[in-house]
């Protein structure tokens, strides 16, 4: 998407980014980007180990019996006239 923007285009939208901003107001919104960061990154680790730990850990309740399918052969036949 960004493949063909240039150092030149890059350093007009810092100056841009520069005057919008100010340079006090622009270390405050940096600092803040870097903290959200960060915060993404260890909630990002937490939710991996959990995950792990959850992967890891052995079952507390029994694996159901797995059911055999029942074929048409085994279920008793109907017959016509109410006899069987």
């Amino acid at each position: 998407m960004f493949d063909n923007i240039g150092t030149t285009e890059l350093i007009v939208i810092g100056v841009v980014i520069l005057v919008f901003f100010g340079s006090t107001k622009l270390k405050e919104v940096a600092r803040g980007l870097g903290e959200s960061s960060n915060e993404i990154k260890k909630a990002k680790k937490e939710f991996e180990g959990a995950l792990t730990e959850i992967k890891t850990e052995p079952s507390d309740t029994p694996e159901e019996p797995k059911r055999k399918k029942e074929s048409a052969d085994s279920k008793p036949k109907r017959v016509e006239g109410g006899k069987k």
